[in-house]
Formats: C-alpha cells, structure tokens, sequence
C-alpha cells in the first residue's frame, strides 16, 4: 500500500528524482551555452583585455573573473574609474603559476640533487 502511494501520475519516487536530476542538467547546459554566447566573437590580440575577453581568455565565467579581481588574485588596471582591464602577460603568469610536474620531471630533479 505504501508502495502505491509513491506512484504518482504513473510515475514514483524515483522517476521523479530523476526527472529533477535531468533538469538540473539541462540548466546546466542552457548556462553553458549562455556562457559561450557570451565568448563569441571576443577579440583577444590585444595586450589589455576587457574584463570579458578575460574572461573569454581563461575559459571562465564573467562573475568568476569578477570575483577573482575582487579578491586580488590577478592584478587589474583602472586608467578610468569603471572599467577594468587585465594584462594578457599577468592572465599567462596566473595560468602557469599551476603548473604541476611531471613524474619524470620529479624524478628528474630528485637524481639531480
């Protein structure tokens, strides 16, 4: 009896978690794409990029480049008071300060001391 009590519409409990799993999912896409849209068409030769080719730049969200600055963890530019603009060199030091070694690279400098 308890049993029919999860069925609802034909459908149980279960499906019902699963349905709220594939349209969490589908969220997710639909930000995914947003976010692309938003890259589309970003000119990045420049030196000094916007905060969205930025963005664009590191393959991030706008508010996640936003909260990064926010926080000081890349250095920004402010020749006017609003917009902001990032060193194309500083968002490539940024990127290889995680670099992680290789194995090899590891056991390499292990011998060699």
């Amino acid at each position: 009896m308890h049993w029919q009590k999860e069925m609802i519409c034909g459908l149980s409990l279960y499906d019902e978690i699963d349905r709220k799993s594939i349209d969490n999912v589908k969220n997710d896409i639909m930000s995914e794409a947003k976010e692309n849209q938003n890259h589309k068409n970003v000119e990045l030769n420049a030196e000094y990029l916007s905060l969205k080719e930025a963005a664009c730049f590191l393959k991030i969200s706008i508010s996640k480049m936003q909260k990064m600055s926010a926080n000081r963890l890349l250095p920004v530019f402010k020749p006017t008071n609003g917009k902001v603009y990032f060193s194309k060199t500083d968002l490539l030091n940024y990127i290889s300060a995680g670099r992680i070694c290789s194995q090899q690279e590891i056991t390499n400098s292990i011998n060699f001391n």
